[in-house]
């Protein structure tokens, strides 16, 4: 199951602790709607918005040394697993189910197109003069969101082996609960004389879970968003809901432009490609229909060829 940042802090909220909390409470009840009814449950999480907002405050000082992009997604893994561990937590205690949070470090290729070609969108929504300015005075890129305001965009490469997997496994396998891959993990690349290093990137964490579902052998990937449904013609009076598509139907609307990349492209994306290597189902909706999509009653489902 994983879920985004955006899911904790929407557009046009503060984010603050009180009302991120209150949110994760809801991702902690479908979770553990699916864990009632006998799945064995990872979950993994974005953290555009929480990773954005701390460089917007790392730069309001300077006081206290400003810390690299990477340091900032390990410091948002932990905290965003620590607001969800301890509802999650309360919500399985009847079962007797522990929660375990893993700052969860990924291998990227330097190389990566992104590096050179940024598209994740992190932290506050702006206007255009207030993103003019971010652009000047901190030198980062700025991009248009579908909204009309506009974000901070860096780069997201591709995730490839994910550190702690043997951990994460082991967990599992014990019916522990586990909350991994955070923000698509720590990325870092080999480094000289064979040590790895963290290198300024957020990994989307579509991609990631879905590496990590397939790592660990899972049947259904459950992707939570804001839309019950995934639509053809979002936003237009031709939009029209999609409850069930194959990988060829998926990867032809993706081509033909009908799933953006800074909104629902990442989770199709990330669906096919879990289903190309051995996954039975992905599914994509709201949290509160999570239970009736895997059942084949609500939301999307996509499904192998």
């Amino acid at each position: 199951m994983a879920f985004g940042g955006n899911a904790l802090v929407p557009e046009g909220d503060d984010g603050s602790h009180d009302r991120q909390l209150d949110r994760a409470w809801s991702m902690a009840a479908a979770a553990g709607e699916l864990a009632r009814r006998g799945h064995r449950l990872v979950v993994s999480h974005g953290n555009g918005p929480q990773v954005g907002n701390l460089a917007v405050q790392q730069n309001a000082t300077q006081a206290v040394a400003a810390q690299p992009l990477f340091s900032l997604v390990a410091m948002t893994q932990a905290h965003i697993g620590h607001l969800v561990a301890l509802p999650l937590a309360r919500v399985l205690a009847p079962l007797g189910t522990p929660v375990v949070v893993v700052v969860t470090h990924v291998l990227v290729d330097p190389d990566d197109p992104e590096f050179s070609n940024p598209t994740k969108p992190i932290g506050p929504f702006l206007s255009a003069d207030e993103a003019d300015r971010q652009r000047r005075e901190q030198g980062w890129t700025m991009a248009r969101t579908p909204s009309g305001s506009y974000r901070r965009v860096v780069p997201s490469p591709a995730p490839g082996n994910i550190l702690e997997l043997d951990s994460i496994r082991s967990l599992v396998s014990a019916n522990t609960v586990v909350i991994a891959v955070g923000g698509g993990g720590v990325p870092v690349v080999e480094g000289p004389h064979g040590c790895l290093v963290g290198i300024d990137a957020v990994i989307d964490k579509d991609l990631a879970a879905a590496s990590l579902a397939t790592s660990l052998g899972a049947d259904t990937l459950a992707l939570v968003t804001a839309v019950p449904t995934v639509a053809l013609d979002f936003g237009t009076p031709r939009e029209s809901p999609i409850v069930e598509m194959n990988t060829t139907t998926a990867l032809e609307h993706l081509r033909a432009g009908q799933f953006p990349p800074g909104s629902m492209g990442p989770k199709v994306t990330a669906a096919t490609t879990f289903l190309k290597n051995g996954g039975s189902l992905a599914v994509i909706t709201a949290p509160e229909h999570l239970m009736a999509a895997i059942e084949g009653e609500h939301g999307t489902r996509i499904v192998p060829d």
